[in-house]
């Protein structure tokens, strides 16, 4: 200055306590340096400088109220701490195509350190990103705009919703066994997509309910969407019922309707109406019911089953099963899988009626059947047996009828009449009839006098195949002697006869005049004795002086032995005596001195 004083001056940037340092010629002035606090006051807010200092960018979940905290400074970089610039700064939204977005909120007061907030209000509920512009003095800030993202909030039980796969999908109709699949849109209460998030359970619950345990999968499609997976394999009607922390979602419980799958033979099932025991030549019925895979009724649109019926081999034997015909049933279909099936057979037995679509059986096919015998049929039903064409008077006399039905199969139960008359001019016996039960019926009978007599056999009336037949009653032939053996030690004779005796009347021990004649009686010896050890063999003790031999003949009285009955003519003739099978060897024993001299005589005497 023209006094020689100097004025300094300058301009700060940033206040606070500075040191003055005041040289002449590189010299302190007295006092330098000395301190000095520059206070600096901040100029007018300029966008270029002024800041956001809360965190960006701004996430928020939707319907919840954001803050945007501005810092105004000047131009350079000072913080308007002053308040009164409220005005200086302003805040609006880019509005989404379509949506209109109510405009974010100032506060009318700056906040303790200056800064100023910026409200984003909570009407903003649409999940997504919103760029927020922040200006100074209708200046966009560096930090303009402002990305905002909105999140979806909690899962709203009543937002949420289930629709189909893809759109005009039918979901409420399944066929049995395949996957049931369906969406469920996860929102919350402003309908915004809840994406997933592993951290958090949401609590969802799918059930299925109905004719069968159905469970259920859940698959996260990780874009708010659920995807519910099951297989129901029993065919009806089945509630769903979905849950979010047990609050039923929108639109539950829907129902949806199973029908059964295409069906399979091998699941089907047949059986014979009233049992699997029919009559032969009566029409046996029978039902077919188709199922699918799964045991579920199923309709087959009429596909052509078929039904045979061949002879068990384990019942008729290999050889007789190979003569009987295979026989083919009928089906008739009715509806919705069920079939009428008739078959016929008329030979009795044990059948397998197969039952098969494609040559792929039923379930239980081949199904045993068992045919059996209609009542006897009296010109199908025979008579057999000796007892038809001889007997002898006064014994014992049998034959039997043998029951056919009306297709000759032998009927194998009892319980039926046959009517049987034996009678001659002169005599009618009285026959009986033994029923076991097999179908096969015994006749026994016994005429005392020989004669030809009729026998008639008849059932209802009509008589039988080959009745009336004839038979000849005669006398019994009389008993044979057939054979004569010594005993081994050759003291004994056995005789055997053909048949049973009547012992000659020695029932004891007796004399052998009783059954021999005189002379075969005198070969046996001095008081030979006859036994009968049953009514066929005769035991003869021979006695002494005994001169029989083997190969003499023992001659028979004409007027003792007849048969058991004695209604048979005489035993007569003669018993060839024959040596025994295994004779004993004599042995010799010599009683007499010790020595005998060269010239003495030596008697030996076997006569005893």
């Amino acid at each position: 200055m023209e006094t020689g004083s100097y004025r300094v001056s300058f301009q700060g940037a940033v206040f606070g306590l500075y040191t003055m340092t005041v040289k002449v010629g590189g010299i302190h002035v007295p006092g330098s340096p000395f301190p000095s606090r520059v206070v600096v006051t901040p100029g007018i807010p300029n966008a270029l400088q002024s800041v956001i200092v809360s965190d960006i960018p701004v996430i928020l979940r939707a319907g919840q109220t954001g803050l945007v905290v501005v810092e105004l400074r000047d131009e350079f970089g000072i913080t308007v701490v002053d308040g009164t610039y409220v005005e200086a700064y302003s805040a609006k939204f880019f509005d989404p195509p379509g949506l209109k977005l109510l405009p974010p909120q100032k506060e009318a007061l700056a906040n303790s350190d200056g800064t100023y907030n910026i409200i984003i209000p909570s009407t903003m509920t649409q999940s997504g990103s919103y760029g927020m512009q922040v200006f100074v003095y209708g200046t966009e800030i560096g930090q303009s705009p402002v990305n905002i993202t909105v999140t979806a909030g909690l899962v709203y039980p009543a937002s949420c919703r289930h629709r189909p796969m893809s759109v005009g999908e039918q979901y409420t109709h399944l066929v049995a066994g395949v996957t049931g699949q369906f969406l469920i849109d996860v929102r919350d209460i402003y309908y915004n997509p809840v994406l997933y998030d592993p951290r958090r359970d949401i609590g969802m619950v799918v059930t299925v309910e109905g004719p069968s345990v159905v469970p259920t999968k859940l698959i996260d499609l990780l874009e708010g969407i659920m995807e519910p997976n099951y297989i129901i394999t029993r065919t009806g009607l089945y509630r769903v019922m979905i849950t979010v922390a047990d609050v039923p979602i929108s639109g539950v419980p829907f129902f949806v309707t199973v029908t059964h799958a295409i069906f399979d033979p091998s699941t089907s099932y047949a059986n014979f109406s009233g049992g699997d025991y029919k009559v032969a030549g009566d029409i046996a019925t029978f039902s077919l019911q188709c199922h699918d895979r799964f045991g579920n009724i199923a309709d087959s649109s009429g596909a052509a089953f078929s039904a045979s019926a061949a002879p068990d081999v384990a019942y008729f034997g290999a050889e007789e099963a190979a003569r009987v015909a295979i026989v083919n049933g009928r089906l008739d279909y009715g509806s919705f899988g069920y079939y009428d099936g008739t078959i016929s057979l008329t030979r009795s037995g044990q059948y397998l009626v197969s039952v098969t679509f494609e040559n792929i059986h039923v379930r239980d096919s081949p199904l045993p059947l068992f045919i059996t015998t209609q009542v006897p049929d009296a010109l199908r039903s025979t008579a057999r047996g000796v007892g038809l064409v001889k007997a002898y008077a006064g014994e014992l006399a049998t034959f039997e009828i043998i029951s056919r039905d009306r297709y000759s199969n032998p009927v194998s139960r009892g319980g039926f009449q046959f009517d049987v008359t034996i009678a001659s001019p002169t005599f009618q016996a009285r026959p009986q009839t033994y029923d076991p039960n097999t179908g096969i019926y015994l006749v026994f009978y016994t005429i005392e006098w020989p004669s030809r007599y009729q026998i008639t056999i008849s059932t209802g009336g009509v008589e039988i195949a080959g009745s009336p037949s004839t038979v000849e009653i005669s006398l019994p032939l009389p008993p044979v002697p057939v054979v004569g053996v010594f005993a081994p030690f050759g003291a004994a004779i056995t005789v055997m006869f053909d048949v049973s005796t009547n012992q000659g009347g020695v029932f004891e021990s007796a004399s052998c005049d009783a059954i021999f004649q005189a002379q075969s009686a005198a070969i046996l010896g001095d008081g030979c004795t006859l036994t009968w050890s049953t009514s066929r063999e005769l035991l003869i003790q021979m006695g002494s002086g005994a001169t029989v031999l083997p190969g003499d003949d023992l001659s028979i009285r004409f007027d003792v032995i007849r048969n058991t009955k004695e209604t048979s003519y005489f035993a007569a003739g003669s018993v060839r005596v024959e040596e025994p099978p295994n004779p004993f060897s004599p042995r010799v024993i010599i009683d007499g001195p010790r020595r005998v001299g060269s010239c003495d005589n030596l008697v030996l005497d076997s006569r005893h």
